[in-house]
């Protein structure tokens, strides 16, 4: 059985799963000005001053706050889904290992990945 809208999931069930040690962060945090992945763990310059000043390390325990587990659900992490003219691309997501080895070298731990797939046209 295909789960529809996982991250909407996740995101209602966001405080239950922050009572059980799980914090949940998604497209609505990520795609605010200065919270970019990218921008969060120093894989780019942060356009967030505070951020920019913070360690992947203190980042990672900022996000995690009292919890043991941290979710981060956000697709443009790993690219684009089409080019900047919005024309569809041959290879989807072609840095995709790039980006998450870069998460995994500046956290210094190992991570667990999770794919959900879906058509970009529904």
């Amino acid at each position: 059985m295909a789960l529809k809208r996982p991250q909407r999931c996740l995101s209602k069930a966001s405080e239950g799963l922050a009572a059980e040690g799980v914090r949940y962060y998604g497209p609505q945090y990520f795609r605010q000005l200065g919270h970019a992945i990218h921008g969060l763990f120093g894989l780019r310059a942060s356009s967030n001053p505070k951020v920019a000043r913070r360690s992947p390390a203190d980042q990672l325990a900022i996000m995690r706050k009292d919890g043991h587990r941290l979710v981060l659900s956000e697709k443009n992490f790993i690219g684009p889904l089409n080019d900047p003219e919005g024309q569809p691309v041959v290879k989807r997501y072609g840095q995709a290992g790039a980006h998450l080895t870069s998460l995994v070298l500046a956290l210094d731990q190992e991570l667990d990945v999770f794919i959900c797939v879906h058509h970009p046209a529904a």
